[in-house]
Parts: C-alpha cells; sequence; structure tokens
C-alpha cells in the first residue's frame, strides 16, 4: 500500500514538474539558502484580504447598492 501511495505522489509531483510521471524525482538539494524577509502581519493580512474572491463579490454588492441608492434619491 506505501509503495503504491510513493508512486502516486510522484507521479503527481513529475505531472506538476511537467514531466513524465514514472521518472524518478530529482535528488533534494543538499542545502537551501533561504533568506526570505516575510512582510509585517499587518501587510500580509491586507494581501490576503485584497486576494480573497468573496470580499471583492460583497464591495461590487456594496457598490452596486450605493448606486442603486443614489439613483433612486435623484428620483
Amino acid at each position: 500500500e506505501l509503495d503504491r501511495l510513493d508512486r502516486t505522489a510522484t507521479g503527481r509531483i513529475n505531472v506538476l514538474l511537467r514531466r513524465s510521471p514514472t521518472e524518478q524525482l530529482p535528488a533534494p538539494p543538499q542545502d537551501l539558502d533561504l533568506e526570505l524577509e516575510l512582510p509585517a502581519l499587518d501587510e500580509l493580512l491586507v494581501q490576503a484580504l485584497e486576494q480573497r474572491p468573496d470580499v471583492h463579490a460583497a464591495a461590487a454588492r456594496v457598490e452596486s447598492e450605493q448606486a442603486k441608492l443614489a439613483l433612486a434619491a435623484k428620483i
């Protein structure tokens, strides 16, 4: 069972890498040089909210309703 799961996972990774599913995965790098600075938490939260489709949809609904209200006020 574990061998089958390993082959399945390897095949899926290879497909994501645009390789043949039956190829062996390359050996992992010996050393990863990850000197990555993360943005501040507040900035990450803003980015996360900006990328949420449900937030964009809600904002569009609010804008639509405000436009309807403005139009109704003119009548």
